[in-house]
């Protein structure tokens, strides 16, 4: 099977985006190598979802039929403190209280 996309890539985040026609052929390819290819992609977007987060997991199942679908913020205390990281200090000390609120304190 061939396909052809249509992308935009910019050289850097200044740059004019310039616009690419990429076919996609799969002849003579086996099914492991177009899974094993897929699988690539996806455990790189999913590396992507973790760094943004702020949170690794130890474990993690990615379903192909959900693919291409972000995955909601999980709130663990890695995840808030990478986050935390951007934070002004006001912002930080409002987050500090808004957590010793919930504590009841």
């Amino acid at each position: 099977m061939k396909k052809v996309y249509e992308v935009s890539t910019k050289q850097d985040e200044k740059a004019v985006a310039k616009t690419t026609q990429v076919t996609v052929d799969d002849t003579g390819a086996t099914p492991e190598q177009l899974f094993d290819q897929a699988a690539r992609t996806l455990i790189v977007t999913a590396q992507g979802g973790w760094r943004r987060n702020g949170s690794i997991p130890p474990n993690f199942t990615i379903m192909v039929k959900d693919a291409g679908t972000r995955q909601p913020f999980v709130a663990t205390p890695d995840s808030i403190a990478a986050k935390a990281q951007v934070m002004s200090k006001e912002e930080k000390l409002a987050l500090i209280k808004k957590i010793q609120e919930s504590l009841g304190k």
